[in-house]
Parts: structure tokens; C-alpha cells; sequence
């Protein structure tokens, strides 16, 4: 299920994006996940790291140059501070080498229902593609599962 609601945020911020990218220029995107919500997953879940794989990997096999955010931002930043939307940002604007165009920011989060003797969990992954350089929203999808 986890696979299912990361390939179908995939696929409809691959389908915004391919919409605003010329083919021969692509751009340059990271993958980051918004940490600064309450309930949010640590970045070293294995969830977390797992939509990051997911995401990455569906963009690189569409043809998009996608860096690893380790490799991108300071050094040990982002292990050290819940990141909101406007953090990452912040940070991802700051980046020089590579500079990035945009990026793909993402959130897991838990739904849980109570039904008559029982009480379901699903979950639930926000994303949305940002263009760095002007804040527009190029992207955006939820998927609960």
C-alpha cells in the first residue's frame, strides 16, 4: 500500500512537471520530506527514507537529473531541525552546486478511523513540485491509502 500511494504521487507530479520542462534542458530536483508537521516521520525512518527512494527513483527512470538533499545542502542541517515547507526552501535556494531548479517536497502522515470494533490505520503522503526560484506550485497530489 505504502508502494501504491508513493507511485501514484509520483506519476501526478511527473505529469505536472513534464508539462512546464522543455525535454532537452532538464532540470536539476531534489526530494525532501517536510519533517516540521506534528506526527511527521523522523528522516531516519525507513518509511521516510523509503518515499524518498521511491519518488528519486520513478523521476531518474522519467529522465530527471534528481540529487541526493545530503549531498545538496550543509552538511548535517537537516539532521538536526524539523524542516517545514518554508525551511526547505530557504535551504534548497542556498544551494550552489548543483543549483536546484526544483524541488519535491513530500509529508507522511497517519489517518486512523474508528469503525464498530475496530480501528483502521491508513496512510497518507502529500506531495507537491516546486519551482526554487519563484515558489510556484508547478505540482501537487494526496494519496491516502
Amino acid at each position: 500500500m505504502k508502494h501504491l500511494a508513493i507511485f501514484l504521487t509520483v506519476m501526478t507530479l511527473l505529469g505536472g512537471c513534464a508539462a512546464h520542462v522543455p525535454p532537452a534542458a532538464g532540470p536539476n530536483i531534489t526530494v525532501l520530506g517536510e519533517t516540521g508537521r506534528a506526527g511527521g516521520l523522523p528522516r531516519d525512518d525507513q518509511v521516510y527514507k523509503g518515499a524518498v527512494n521511491g519518488i528519486s527513483d520513478a523521476l531518474v527512470r522519467q529522465g530527471f537529473r534528481v540529487f541526493d538533499e545530503t549531498m545538496v545542502l550543509p552538511a548535517n542541517l537537516t539532521d538536526q531541525f524539523s524542516l517545514t515547507q518554508a525551511d526547505i526552501i530557504d535551504l534548497v535556494r542556498r544551494a550552489t552546486r548543483p543549483p536546484i531548479d526544483i524541488a519535491v517536497i513530500f509529508s507522511i502522515h497517519g489517518v486512523s478511523e474508528t469503525v464498530p470494533y475496530a480501528r483502521k490505520f491508513r496512510m497518507g503522503v502529500s506531495a507537491r513540485m516546486i519551482d526554487v526560484a519563484s515558489g510556484r506550485i508547478l505540482a501537487s497530489h494526496d494519496a491516502v491509502t
